[in-house]
């Protein structure tokens, strides 16, 4: 059962060096991106008082243009295989970033979760990477309805 969330979201981040007018040089290697998902969690991160929220941090490391554009689609699948998905569109110049995503209310059974992402570079998937990460959040219950939040780090 494949369950989407409410909305999708489009984040523009710029650094400070960008405003000065001070940009990095673009590099003549190949463009590449990479993620890495550097932690899967569940906790109470709405305050509802139920640690019902899963929560994964992921990290980008790009080589690219002076501006980029990178769009992630990250996964959770329960142990029943029910999903939860989000698509996340980021504009950047950064080489670097990181970005907090939360999926309210979606701990709902016990046994081992799935977090999966997958980023492409400017919409070429050809220049894209995936990771996946395995963890196991305790039950908690469905008495409210599913969301998905970022916070880029």
């Amino acid at each position: 059962m494949k369950k989407r969330l409410k909305f999708a979201l489009l984040i523009t981040i710029m650094s400070t060096t960008s405003i000065l007018g001070m940009l990095p040089q673009q590099t003549n290697a190949a463009p590449s991106i990479s993620v890495t998902i550097i932690d899967a969690y569940y906790t109470d991160a709405d305050g509802g008082g139920v640690q019902n929220d899963v929560v994964v941090v992921t990290e980008f490391t790009i080589d690219g243009l002076l501006v980029n554009g990178l769009r992630y689609v990250i996964r959770i699948t329960l142990p029943s295989g029910t999903t939860f998905t989000g698509i996340v569109f980021v504009i950047t110049n950064m080489a670097q970033l990181s970005t907090t995503n939360y999926f309210y209310n979606t701990a709902l059974e016990s046994g081992w979760y799935e977090a999966f992402v997958y980023v492409d570079l400017n919409g070429n998937p050809y220049v894209s990477d995936t990771d996946h990460m395995v963890f196991d959040p305790p039950g908690g219950d469905n008495s409210d309805t599913s969301g998905f939040g970022v916070k880029v780090n």
